[in-house]
């Protein structure tokens, strides 16, 4: 399933940087994909849990979509990772990715001269991305 997750979100990446968008179709198959894939892990018992994980991150990330603080796309990449992981590291996750994206505006809005009230977009992908590697290697450090 991690290596699902690496692929899906070095996809969300490459498609984020290159049309500034995140394709639906892109989070469909890999929705579908985390959603199968969980049920062969877990069976067919854990099917509400799923929803429930989805429902939380995505009601979580429909909020910060009001505030402008990410887009569409990424809400429904977090929902998909919540899919392939569950709630709670979907939203330690969305929590470190909101830690790097915020700190990534700051430097941003430093070298361009922006004021600090003003909106500055990053392709918030990236800042996920990160935090799944990092998320990735503390769960290594944990099991060695």
């Amino acid at each position: 399933m991690y290596i699902l997750m690496a692929v899906f979100c070095a996809l969300c990446v490459f498609f984020d940087m290159k049309n500034d968008r995140i394709p639906n179709p892109l989070t469909a198959v890999f929705f579908v994909a985390a959603v199968i894939l969980r049920i062969i892990e877990k069976g067919t018992e854990d099917i509400p849990w799923l929803l429930m994980d989805t429902a939380a991150v995505f009601a979580a990330t429909l909020i910060l979509f009001g505030f402008k603080a990410l887009r569409g796309g990424d809400g429904k990449m977090m929902c998909v990772i919540s899919a392939m992981c569950g709630m709670k590291a979907a939203f330690m996750i969305l929590f470190l990715a909101m830690a790097i994206g915020s700190l990534a505006g700051l430097v941003k809005k430093a070298v361009s001269g922006k004021k600090i009230t003003e909106l500055t977009y990053i392709h918030f992908s990236i800042p996920v991305s990160i935090s799944i590697a990092l998320y990735l290697m503390f769960l290594l450090l944990l099991t060695s």
